[in-house]
């Protein structure tokens, strides 16, 4: 029959026991922990990666907003410069109002606001 291990060797067993224990689950709480700051990571890399994307969609919708006004704005010049033209050729009456066309009123009228150039050329327009 076996012989039962002392009770110094059963306390130093069991001991080792709560020691191992304790030192798995101080890994196992490492690892979670490792893998919430992976997730964390990630998913901030991935808000970023969409805030960066709106930002740059923003943008390029900025310019398309901004390169559409700027070909806008350049017709409504050229259609300006073109009533000037007309004008230098045929003089107005003295009322230059009396001789304004339906194409003279759209062009004046579509003038961005604030338009310092636009502005110029409507005055030079009206002083002829």
């Amino acid at each position: 029959m076996p012989r039962r291990p002392s009770k110094k060797v059963q306390e130093k067993s069991r001991q080792r026991g709560i020691a191992y224990r304790e030192k798995m689950k101080a890994r196992r709480r490492s690892i979670e922990q490792q893998h919430a700051n992976l997730l964390r990571t990630l998913e901030e890399a991935e808000n970023s990666r969409l805030d960066m994307a709106d930002r740059v969609s923003y943008r390029s919708a900025e310019a398309i907003d901004a390169r559409d006004s700027n070909i806008q704005f350049r017709e409504d010049i050229e259609d300006l410069q073109w009533v000037n033209i007309d004008r230098q050729q045929h003089p107005p009456s003295q009322n230059p109002e009396e001789t304004l066309d339906i194409k003279e009123y759209k062009s004046m009228n579509q003038l961005p606001k604030g338009s310092l150039i636009g502005t110029r050329i409507v005055t030079r327009f009206f002083e002829l």
